[in-house]
């Protein structure tokens, strides 16, 4: 019985593999901007930008924004609140069809 068990398991992995042999061709070019101010020892900002082209920058991917303000309660413990802007464009015949904005406080 642990043998028919262990032939099933070998052909269903060998199956599952051949599946994923469809492959797409897909560059992306990914730039970050993180700029920070420190205002004191306990508060600092930053924000980050983030632009994520697709096909050697010819169409737009993904573009975050994310401003946030922390505070320093001591040494190493620190608190920080902030909003993230994501915008996600459809860029390529395997992605998801959907342009979306995600508006999101953290």
């Amino acid at each position: 019985m642990k043998n028919i068990i262990l032939i099933v398991t070998i052909f269903l992995s060998i199956y599952s593999i051949k599946a994923q042999k469809q492959k797409f061709a897909h560059y992306s070019n990914w730039n970050t901007i993180n700029i920070s101010k420190d205002f004191n020892t306990n508060w600092s900002t930053n924000i980050q930008l983030n632009l994520r082209r697709a096909n050697f920058l010819s169409n737009w991917e993904q573009i975050i924004i994310r401003p946030f303000l922390y505070y320093r309660l001591e040494k190493d413990l620190d608190i920080a609140l902030g909003y993230s802007f994501i915008r996600n464009y459809h860029h390529s015949n395997f992605s998801t069809p959907l342009d979306v904005t995600e508006n999101n406080i953290f």
